[in-house]
């Protein structure tokens, strides 16, 4: 089996179509068996293929208009954990919406993480 090809391929589909940031993907190749090494490489491979703030812009502004119904000041936090659970590192989604919605950041602020899905396991 070739580990490198399959945790490179896993990772650029999971970002590119399917919207998961790398912590997301480092989680799930870990799920299915691959070594830590191996899925380091796939998701470096990966996000010189995949723009990982693209997708979090994308994704964001899908959301955004998806829930227009919620006042932005509510909205906002609502989009920071729907990112979080897509795998997105809470500082690349801090950034992003501060910058997608600077009117609204305040919003943000107080916001962490509930758990650490990046942390090696």
């Amino acid at each position: 089996l070739d580990d490198a090809g399959f945790a490179e391929r896993f990772a650029r589909s999971r970002m590119a179509h399917q919207g998961h940031g790398r912590l997301r993907i480092r989680q799930d190749l870990r799920q299915r068996g691959v070594d830590r090494g191996t899925t380091e490489a796939g998701i470096a491979g990966a996000l010189r293929e995949v723009d990982e703030t693209a997708a979090v812009d994308g994704l964001a502004r899908r959301y955004w208009r998806q829930h227009a119904g919620v006042e932005p000041p509510r909205r906002l936090p609502r989009l920071w954990a729907f990112l979080l659970r897509r795998g997105f590192a809470h500082g690349l989604v801090r950034d992003r919406l501060s910058a997608l919605w600077p009117r609204w950041k305040d919003a943000l602020e107080g916001l962490e993480p509930a758990e650490d899905l990046g942390r090696p396991g």
